[in-house]
């Protein structure tokens, strides 16, 4: 029978203020926002590119959400 010890089960859990991305967690989440912001459709976009960018949207909002809870 095999079994997993506790100490090798253990997740660790990394703050986003020790990520080493070159830069704040602020300053990306500005990046994000800059890139990947809503834009309102025109008439010539087509469903698929609405619905794309719409997810870029809410990912960035997700991400915003995450960083406000913590």
């Amino acid at each position: 029978m095999l079994v997993c010890l506790p100490s090798l089960n253990m997740q660790t859990q990394t703050s986003h203020s020790t990520l080493n991305l070159g830069f704040t967690v602020d300053k990306l989440l500005g990046l994000l926002e800059e890139n990947f912001r809503w834009s309102t459709p025109t008439p010539n976009d087509t469903m698929e590119q609405i619905m794309y960018r719409a997810g870029q949207a809410s990912i960035v909002e997700y991400v915003k959400q995450l960083l406000e809870e913590e």
